[in-house]
């Protein structure tokens, strides 16, 4: 079976699909599914992460609060499903060695997506949301790590069969 890869981006209901899947993980796990915690999915994806990223205090925190070693041996069974926004910034091919590692492979990828103007536009509404008032929107910046073509190109390649 392999496991199930979810890639987070961000404003696209990552942790809404990450509680459900806590919520219903006994019902999945009967179906021979295994719902990786979401500290340890997060974990498993910043260890792929490069050096400067993982400075980052939000990186250093999860790093802080589970090993390595727990993360892969949370997701080491056939079934897995493990979802962390923090792979949409990891490199697909090092994701890969680090799950050989426990001798698993990726079969199916799962990404949702959002064009950057609706994203910027969601981002803006929850700084509203949060903090009752925001500040104006500047140039919009175009960014690689959110373009969901060449995200699908450099997933594609480690994917036993077709990315979702």
């Amino acid at each position: 079976m392999g496991l199930f890869l979810h890639i987070g981006l961000p404003k696209t209901g990552t942790t809404y699909l990450q509680e459900w899947l806590k919520l219903n993980s006994a019902v999945l796990a009967k179906a021979g599914l295994n719902v990786v915690p979401s500290l340890s999915a997060h974990r498993l994806a910043v260890a792929t992460l490069g050096e400067e990223l993982s400075r980052r205090p939000d990186i250093v925190d999860i790093c802080s609060q589970v090993s390595l070693e727990q993360a892969l041996a949370d997701a080491a069974c056939d079934g897995a499903i493990i979802s962390s926004e923090y792979f949409s910034l990891a490199s697909p091919e090092q994701v890969q060695e680090l799950f050989q590692t426990v001798g698993l492979s990726v079969s199916k990828t799962i990404a949702y997506l959002r064009r950057q103007d609706i994203l910027s536009s969601a981002g803006y509404a929850q700084e509203i949301k949060a903090l009752g008032t925001t500040h104006e929107i500047g140039d919009v910046i175009y960014t690689d790590a959110l373009d969901w073509m060449l995200l699908r190109q450099s997933w594609k390649a480690i994917v036993r069969r077709r990315m979702i």
